[in-house]
């Protein structure tokens, strides 16, 4: 019989691979683009970014390492931001909405580093990592050095991939904006 915090767990899992698939999905066909849902997506990727580093913290990951991880976001959103430009496109319908796809490869980098991350919190914790019970492993980054290096190899590698995504929804927005006003001129699509 599985306990409450193992199926809670495999909610969350499959919730998440749900949302990881939609999402991939649409990358690859292409959505309608709407500011309050580009936020939106990018505020849950931004707090189960947090949530694991923070997590990070609290097991035992000396706190000189945000500096790290600040490092790897304002990094990665900068290369993206520039490079999304080349990996998005745009079209309009006759009814003036405005679509986008690509972006692909952000996509899967921040989702399997997220995996990654889930993954090592599973093995070297267990499920009371994701229950903020984690108490009997505190310290447990300090006392194990691979414990250590793997979750902030994991954790920078995740970072990097929210920095990626939100370079990539800033460039989504600024191209979506110049084309509402009229500034950039698209193709129109049925």
């Amino acid at each position: 019989m599985s306990s409450p915090t193992n199926l809670s767990i495999l909610v969350v899992i499959i919730i998440a691979a749900i949302i990881a698939l939609s999402k991939l999905r649409k990358t690859l066909r292409g959505w309608k683009v709407k500011r309050t849902p580009i936020f939106g997506i990018t505020l849950v990727y931004l707090g189960l970014s947090a949530y694991f580093a923070i997590s990070s913290f609290i097991i035992g990951i000396p706190i000189h390492y945000l500096l790290v991880y600040i490092a790897a976001f304002i990094i990665s959103q900068f290369l993206s931001y520039h490079y999304a430009d080349r990996s998005l496109s745009f079209w309009k319908t006759p009814d003036g909405s405005i679509y986008s796809k690509g972006g692909l490869l952000i996509h899967i980098v921040y989702i399997i580093s997220v995996v990654l991350r889930f993954t090592v919190s599973l093995v070297f914790i267990g499920s009371k990592s994701f229950q903020f019970h984690i108490e009997e492993s505190t310290q447990l980054a300090s006392q194990s050095e691979i414990v250590g290096i793997a979750i902030i190899v994991v954790d920078t590698s995740m970072i990097f991939g929210l920095g990626l995504l939100v370079g990539l929804n800033r460039r989504l927005l600024k191209r979506y904006n110049l084309i509402s006003q009229g500034k950039e001129i698209v193709e129109e699509k049925k």
